[in-house]
């Protein structure tokens, strides 16, 4: 029960974990539709330190062995300078790994789901049939979130809550004729997510929002994180490189992309 609050210290909210040790060797979470096989890929294809998950016919906890250590979250600024950086290129070569593994379906892999913290929160969207109708649909709810802003924007200023020289929202910019490719990512590589154990070892834990998408997910999922520490912010760059181009387009995006999903996977490919 005390690692359980000392956990919910780093989450925001003094009394919600987003996880509880069960047992001196074990650590359960409520449990994704997607989580299970993400971890079991994840493990079986690459060369990261990641839990071993157990009790595979449990319907609703996801349950893995404990990391004795601390996350990244709670110990960054009490290391050293040299061990930030070693951190930090550690991590990038984790992500090459990732990077290897393609396929030209979106989403998770189970099914094929667009799913996490960079879409909507506890929403499914997809499966979608190819990268390119992946890419049609971001773009298409961008514009629209953007539309939807620029009503918000223009009803403020008609109203004196914005200053009437104020310029409109800028448009979203979409580089022409964009590739994505689509690579295996973590999607939400967050200082939480990751784990220095006792004896060193970087641990990679919490993969739920993992899938494939294009590289630039990754380093979206990165930079989203205003509150972390200046020394981290200022090694990013070197895990996931510069800020992506889509990150400001990603706001437009997220504000409507939760009236696209379901609360439950779908089973055939969408739009039908």
């Amino acid at each position: 029960m005390e690692y359980n609050k000392h956990l919910a210290g780093f989450t925001g909210f003094w009394q919600l974990s987003s996880g509880y040790r069960i047992s001196p060797t074990l650590f359960a979470k409520p449990l994704t539709a997607v989580e299970w096989a993400s971890t079991m890929f994840a493990r079986s294809h690459l060369k990261i330190p990641i839990p071993q998950p157990r009790y595979p016919h449990l319907r609703h906890w996801f349950v893995q062995d404990f990391v004795k250590g601390k996350m990244l979250l709670e110990c960054w600024e009490t290391l050293g300078i040299f061990m930030q950086f070693r951190i930090a290129c550690t991590l990038r070569g984790y992500l090459l790994q990732l990077r290897q593994f393609r396929r030209p379906v979106p989403g998770s892999i189970q099914g094929g789901h667009v799913f996490g913290s960079l879409f909507a929160p506890g929403f499914y969207n997809g499966p979608f049939e190819s990268s390119l109708t992946f890419q049609r649909w971001v773009k298409e709810v961008t514009w629209k979130g953007w539309g939807r802003e620029v009503v918000i924007f223009v009803m403020a200023q008609h109203d004196g809550r914005i200053d009437s020289k104020e310029p409109i929202p800028e448009e979203p910019q979409f580089p022409d004729h964009e590739e994505w490719p689509l690579v295996f990512t973590h999607g939400d590589l967050s200082l939480s997510n990751v784990m220095l154990s006792d004896d060193g070892t970087l641990w990679v834990v919490d993969w739920a929002d993992s899938g494939f998408y294009p590289p630039w997910m990754e380093a979206l999922g990165v930079y989203r994180y205003e509150n972390h520490p200046q020394s981290w912010k200022r090694l990013r760059w070197i895990v996931v490189g510069p800020t992506p181009l889509q990150q400001k387009n990603w706001k437009y995006f997220s504000n409507i992309c939760e009236g696209y999903g379901s609360m439950e996977p779908r089973e055939g490919t969408w739009p039908p």
